[in-house]
């Protein structure tokens, strides 16, 4: 099994997201986890166990048009069977609608909900004692 996580942007979010890998990696120990940042955002990354591929992604993927194409293309030869979209932008909602990989999980957003096969509404309130920005994301693996 070869699962992709997208979290792009800041780096605490980057590394806040991570929680998300290592629950993949206690469920699915043998699965292949591919967590795709903005390259800027990958010192905090090294090292981490949970990891066993940092897909890279730069500003000219997100300027230049072609190299965004072909940069979904490769993803698609890559054969994810999950995509979890943490970041749910419209860049990488096009990333995980590029996969294919038969279950595409996101928040869900009016405008962005054609790329996945499964949506989840955010909480407003924790559920839990914990921070609201872990549960939403926690809550991301429920598919």
């Amino acid at each position: 099994m070869k699962i992709l996580v997208i979290q792009q942007k800041k780096i605490g979010d980057v590394l806040t997201s991570t929680i998300i890998l290592e629950a993949l990696r206690q469920k699915y120990p043998k699965a292949a986890l591919h967590y795709l940042v903005n390259v800027h955002t990958t010192p905090v990354l090294e090292n981490n166990p949970y990891i066993d591929e940092i897909v890279g992604f730069t500003t000219e993927l997100q300027n230049k048009k072609l190299k965004f194409y072909a940069f979904l293309k490769k993803l698609n030869q890559r054969d994810y069977d999950i995509v979890i979209d943490v970041y749910v932008k419209i860049s990488s909602s096009l990333i995980t609608y590029f996969t294919r990989a038969n279950t595409r999980i996101g928040y869900h957003k009016y405008y962005s909900s054609f790329a996945y096969t499964e949506t989840i509404h955010r909480l407003k309130t924790p559920q839990h004692n914990s921070s609201l920005a872990l549960e939403n994301r926690l809550k991301l693996l429920e598919p």
